[in-house]
């Protein structure tokens, strides 16, 4: 019996490393969404109007966003993070969620850069060219560190199975 509990995969230990390529898939995941959605939405708007009211859907959805994708960048950089130590990944990182946590926060709502004229969207000069820039680019940086950490978290779990797997061999 121990034999067979000993052979299945329930034995298998994952290894010590970093193991949440699943968090950074996900980050990714949604980093892509929030650009698609970022880019599709202005277009929708000017070329079908009647999509005018997806867009208007409010500050809510993008605080909602901006909360969910604190927290899987939460789970994915911060054990990683003691594993490879790369400052640029967290870098990019902060950069990422201070500008989409910005732009959902503070700025009133990101979809209206694709309606000025609409009368329910009440925004400042400042919000109608910054928000459709930095949420972007937020994305884009949330991504990046997402892909860098994944890279990085991996590589250091290789190093550290083939360091083990030198100190196993008999010399």
């Amino acid at each position: 019996m121990r034999e067979l509990v000993k052979g299945s995969s329930m034995s298998k230990k994952k290894p010590s490393g970093h193991d949440l390529g699943e968090a950074d898939g996900i980050g990714m995941l949604f980093a892509g969404l929030c650009l698609a959605h970022c880019v599709a939405m202005p277009i929708l708007v000017t070329f079908l109007p009647n999509t005018e009211a997806l867009a208007s859907e409010g500050a809510i959805f993008h605080q909602m966003f901006a909360m969910v994708s604190l927290m899987i960048s939460l789970l994915a950089f911060l054990p990683s993070y003691w594993h490879h130590r790369r400052r640029l990944v967290v870098g990019l990182a902060t950069g990422g969620l201070l500008l989409q946590l910005f732009s959902a926060f503070v700025l009133s709502d990101p979809c209206c850069s694709g309606m000025p004229s609409d009368p329910l969207c009440r925004r400042d000069q400042f919000s109608l060219f910054v928000g459709p820039v930095i949420t972007p680019l937020g994305g884009v940086l949330l991504l990046a560190a997402h892909g860098l950490n994944r890279y990085w978290a991996g590589y250091c779990q290789s190093q550290t199975l083939k360091r083990q797997a030198r100190s196993r061999k008999p010399r």
